[in-house]
């Protein structure tokens, strides 16, 4: 479905935005309080960034101003191969700093500290469901908020 030039021009940007979403990650996760969410979307907003790039880039690339339809899907895919590498570093985040995450006894070193109790229902499942809910979810939403956005905004200049 896709070539591997078409991969290799999406690849760097999703990177960086899985890259500036773990970096707050890892703060949270070493912490591991509740209070320390907003880290999470810390990382939404910085894996936003390089979505916007990779939009104002590709758009200079078309040459023509952008088709809106293939600005909306190079835009989406880019952000979903981010919100997957994005999963994938959280995941290993997760092995480093909450040792044991996904033993079968429950049997952990980290919880997340100060949480409300409908989030605490095993060793550390509020913090596996903070991260990967925002890492799929947010991400995903941020990117698509650049995407649809930029491809509008491509539109409008196109037409005058």
């Amino acid at each position: 479905m896709f070539s591997k030039k078409l991969l290799a021009i999406y690849f760097p940007y999703a990177l960086a935005s899985a890259i500036l979403f773990a970096i707050p990650a890892l703060f949270f996760v070493r912490d591991s309080t509740y209070a320390q969410s907003w880290l999470l979307y810390l990382g939404n907003m910085l894996f936003m960034l390089p979505m916007i790039v990779f939009m104002l880039a590709f758009n200079k690339k078309r040459r023509d101003l952008g088709v809106m339809t293939s600005l909306m899907e190079g835009g989406h895919i880019a952000t979903v191969m981010g919100v997957i590498l994005a999963c994938l570093l959280s995941l290993l985040l997760l092995f480093i700093y909450a040792g044991g995450i996904f033993q079968s006894d429950g049997t952990t070193e980290a919880v997340l500290e100060d949480a409300p109790a409908q989030t605490t229902q095993g060793a550390v499942s509020g913090m596996t469901l903070f991260l990967f809910m925002d890492a799929v979810i947010g991400n995903f939403s941020a990117g698509s908020f650049a995407t649809i956005i930029l491809a509008y905004y491509h539109r409008s200049n196109k037409r005058g």
